[in-house]
């Protein structure tokens, strides 16, 4: 009798410092019987925010929400409890998610008029906004920025690729909004390439031709990005006029077209981080579309800005047996104290990784939650959770052991039988313990 903790979540908004969100955890029964007794407990930074029983059919699963309320910004421990059964290991889960005291959004755009409908969308959501040109960002200004927006950008030169490549893949959020000064030659061999996984094909409409153009599917797809936005009564869809045929290559996947089908809306995951690309311009002419001004826009840039920053202000978990580096965070060369989840305690020290100075935290051995003290202060906690693969209890096959070692190299042992009865016409050769033990 096995049920697991499988995975704990936030869902529903924004993760930010006074902003309700929605707690999803799920549980996996593993055994052959239902399970209607078991008892769950959730705590944030130890306030307990759930406690019920829940009931899981036979080798089912079950999803349980609570909604709280985050009251202060940095990493925060989120502990998921459930009673006692034959495999302790996986009833309990820790996870250590950051809660940003202020989400920062950089918006860049060759001109004011690209950046214009945009950064009014995000400050009226009351994100901290920063608009920047294309040749004035900098690794700091980069750095600082959970998510960052492309605006109709015509170029962008090699080490800005490569910084924003870097800041995806760290798991910060990326949107790319295709406008009438795009080189598509550059953005397809430099920015695309690198990026988002997909080729710009043609324009197809007329801007400002507003007598013939697309819209989006009265049932929009079920996705984050467009939750709680219908297109029925005040909320229609916007009229594109003009915009990019693009073409998804490797795992790039479309997830809105217009109602002819064409892709609207494209993301690809790039490591930790998510990148999305929009194929029509938000500009202040309105002459592409008129999504700016549509009830459609403001709800939209909520959800995608929310559902990029998902990889910037997520879990910092790792599994049992991985090799963990921590980001230093804080400025010292002096050693600093590891605590595992049994209190023990290993003097670590400072290593310099490329540009990046880290805590060489080595293999993590236990679940649970692990500190990093330095300078008489908390530095930084983590997550260490077991491997889900561990938590099904079922035997093993004969056929999938056959095919994992081949029929040469297995001998099944029944319950029945013991197994030096199955081991000793195995063996071959002559026990020479036996020589030297009688010439002693």
């Amino acid at each position: 009798q096995n049920v697991s903790v499988a995975q704990v979540k936030t869902v529903g908004g924004l993760l930010r410092v006074g902003q309700p969100v929605t707690l999803e955890i799920e549980l996996v029964n593993h055994s052959e019987t239902p399970r209607g007794d078991v008892p769950l407990q959730a705590f944030w930074d130890d306030r307990r925010i759930i406690q019920q029983v829940a009931h899981i059919p036979a080798k089912g699963h079950k999803k349980l929400y609570a909604r709280f309320t985050p009251e202060t910004s940095g990493a925060r421990a989120l502990r998921v409890e459930i009673g006692d059964d034959d495999l302790p290991a996986d009833n309990t889960r820790v996870s250590v998610v950051q809660v940003p005291e202020q989400l920062r959004v950089l918006v860049i755009g060759d001109t004011r008029q690209d950046t214009y409908f945009l950064s009014q969308a995000l400050q009226a959501a009351s994100f901290d906004v920063h608009i920047q040109s294309s040749d004035q960002v900098t690794d700091e200004i980069l750095s600082a920025a959970d998510v960052v927006y492309l605006c109709h950008v015509s170029r962008l030169s090699a080490g800005i690729i490569n910084r924003l490549q870097k800041h995806v893949s760290s798991g910060g959020g990326l949107g790319i909004v295709l406008g009438e000064q795009v080189d598509m030659r550059h953005y397809n061999e430099r920015i695309l390439s690198e990026l988002l996984p997909a080729t710009l094909i043609s324009v197809r409409g007329q801007p400002g031709a507003t007598t013939a153009y697309q819209a989006f599917p009265p049932e929009l797809p079920n996705h984050p990005m467009l939750s709680h936005v219908q297109l029925d009564g005040t909320f229609r869809s916007p009229r594109f006029f003009a915009h990019y045929v693009v073409r998804p290559e490797g795992e790039t996947q479309a997830i809105l077209s217009f109602a002819n089908g064409t892709p609207a809306l494209l993301e690809s995951k790039v490591g930790q981080g998510h990148v999305v690309l929009f194929v029509s311009e938000w500009g202040a002419t309105l002459s592409w579309n008129d999504m700016p001004v549509s009830g459609f826009f403001l709800p939209f840039v909520y959800n995608l800005t929310g559902y990029l920053v998902s990889g910037a202000v997520s879990q910092s978990d790792y599994m049992v047996g991985r090799v963990v580096n921590r980001p230093l965070g804080i400025s010292t060369k002096n050693e600093g104290v590891l605590r595992s989840p049994g209190n023990d305690a290993q003097t670590i020290w400072p290593q310099q990784r490329g540009v990046s100075p880290i805590w060489p935290v080595g293999r993590v051995d236990r679940p649970g939650l692990w500190k990093i003290y330095a300078q008489e202060r908390l530095a930084d906690l983590f997550a260490v959770q077991v491997d889900p693969m561990a938590s099904d209890l079922t035997r093993v096959s004969d056929a999938r052991l056959q095919a994992i070692f081949g029929d040469t190299r297995l001998f099944v042992v029944s319950a029945d039988q013991q197994i030096k009865d199955v081991v000793l016409p195995l063996r071959y050769g002559r026990e020479f313990w036996r020589l030297a033990l009688a010439g002693a």
